[in-house]
């Protein structure tokens, strides 16, 4: 969503207030998100730093979560004084009707059947929603748009997804402050997330480094810049019969191509070679070896080109 709290901003302003944030944050029913959208293959999402690592996994409270209660969400906005005062279905700010922007991306079914039920969720709690489906690179430029050399941010809402790593220190700085132009796609600062983020980079006991990162994805869950809607499983398929050097990252649990950039699977991986073969054929066997690798090499060359062009995984979401 866009938070950004400036004039410059081209987002529609309520998604400014947390009070408006939270509220719709009741009206996503994420169970049915993961059963539709993804076929069951995902499990609710609640906080910026997946189960995958548990160390500094968070969730809410009962008392905190936001759950699917659209009554709730009606009260809600109903009394942060966005009301529906002219009868027409659609609540107003200002006089106004409050119309959102919603984006989903071409590149993605999930996102799109995502915003399908998105829209009709808002829908139902009086928003006016335009939901479009757009390729990312137009996302993103909306996302890093600008006003000569001012910084204008021209969207609503869209659905996305972030990748991680072991350490939560990536996740985390995504969404302070001074990523704002950069990383940070809600466009979101809260001082004290900014001084937490601080303290917990400096600190290497990961039990005292714990309270701090959890401080941290409560702030973030509770001020509500993102609806997190799930946790994508990541699937993959390999053949075995033909081919051989198949590396799991880490060993024996982790996944063996190019998920999370497993180099060690494209070192390793040969077509598996009869015991009978001989002369010609083992000849014939060793250009197919390299043809395969320089095959490899190119694609991961894309990747990388693709992975600086947009920076964001799917395993956090969206």
């Amino acid at each position: 969503m866009n938070c950004y709290d400036s004039p410059d901003s081209l987002g529609n302003p309520v998604l400014r207030d947390p009070r408006f944030r939270q509220a719709i944050s009741w009206a996503v029913d994420k169970q049915k998100i993961v059963a539709f959208a993804y076929g069951g293959y995902a499990t609710v999402g609640q906080s910026i730093i997946t189960p995958d690592v548990p160390t500094y996994a968070w969730s809410p409270s009962p008392e905190e979560t936001f759950g699917f209660d659209p009554d709730k969400a009606r009260q809600m906005l109903d009394a942060a004084g966005y009301k529906d005062t002219n009868g027409d279905g659609v609540r107003e700010y200002k006089g106004k009707p409050i119309e959102l922007r919603l984006w989903a991306r071409s590149d993605d079914v999930s996102s799109q059947n995502s915003g399908k039920l998105v829209s009709g969720w808002f829908t139902d709690i009086g928003l006016k929603i335009s939901l479009q489906t757009l390729d990312s690179g137009a996302i993103s430029d909306a996302l890093y748009n600008y006003k000569g050399t001012t910084y204008a941010p021209d969207f609503d809402i869209y659905i996305w997804g972030w990748g991680e790593y072991v350490d939560p220190d990536y996740i985390l700085n995504v969404f302070t402050t001074s990523q704002i132009e950069g990383w940070n796609d809600p466009i979101w600062s809260n001082a004290e997330y900014d001084k937490l983020y601080d303290q917990q980079a400096q600190t290497i006991d990961p039990a005292k480094r714990k309270p701090l990162v959890d401080r941290m994805q409560q702030i973030f869950y509770t001020e509500a810049p993102y609806i997190l809607t799930n946790y994508e499983q990541q699937l993959e398929a390999y053949n075995t019969t033909k081919w051989e050097g198949w590396t799991r990252v880490p060993e024996g649990s982790g996944p063996v191509a190019l998920i999370n950039d497993n180099i060690d699977t494209y070192l390793n991986l040969r077509p598996k070679v009869a015991a009978a073969d001989t002369g010609g054929s083992s000849g014939s066997n060793s250009l197919v070896y390299y043809v395969v690798i320089a095959v490899v090499v190119a694609l991961v060359a894309v990747v990388v080109v693709l992975v600086l062009r947009r920076g964001r995984g799917r395993a956090l979401e969206e």
